[in-house]
Formats: structure tokens, sequence, C-alpha cells
């Protein structure tokens, strides 16, 4: 199992700001993921899957990295708003 490249883990991290910021705002949300789609196809095509849910990134169907969430300890319009998660290499 590899880790990721420079670039691969900043579309990842985008991917997943994009995905907490709907979250947290819902369809009024003021940030995009500013990936291109040529960008997002690189990344699945090199085998690299990102599962909201169970909290993990996949390599070809083994688990790589494990998503840290973060919320903040105030409740902002009746939820706690979560904050930047960091990665957790698995290797």
């Amino acid at each position: 199992m590899r880790e990721f490249t420079r670039t691969e883990k900043e579309t990842a991290m985008r991917l997943i700001m994009d995905r907490i910021s709907y979250e947290n705002e819902g369809m009024m949300k003021t940030s995009s993921a500013g990936v291109s789609m040529r960008e997002h196809m690189d990344f699945i095509e090199s085998g690299w899957n990102i599962e909201y849910n169970k909290n993990r990134i996949t390599l070809n169907g083994e688990e790589a990295y494990k998503i840290v969430r973060k919320y903040s300890s105030r409740k902002t319009n009746m939820q706690y708003r979560q904050l930047n998660p960091h990665l957790e290499y698995l290797g």
C-alpha cells in the first residue's frame, strides 16, 4: 500500500472539506471543492475512494487512511459544526 502524493492529498482534503461544508450549511454552503474534473478523475482512476459514512479512504478496496473528524464545542444553529479533519495513515 502506498501513501498519497501531494496532489492526491490536496484533492482528497478539498473533497472532504466540500462534503463538510454541505453538512454544516446545507444547500446554502458558501464554499466549493475547487477540484477540477480532471483532478477528480485522476484521483478515482488511481484507485482511491473516499467513504464518508465509514470515515475512511481506501486504495483498491484496502483501507489506507482514517478520517479523524473534529467538532466545535458550541452549538451553532442547533448543531455542532464540523471543523477541519485530519487524515491518519494506517499503512
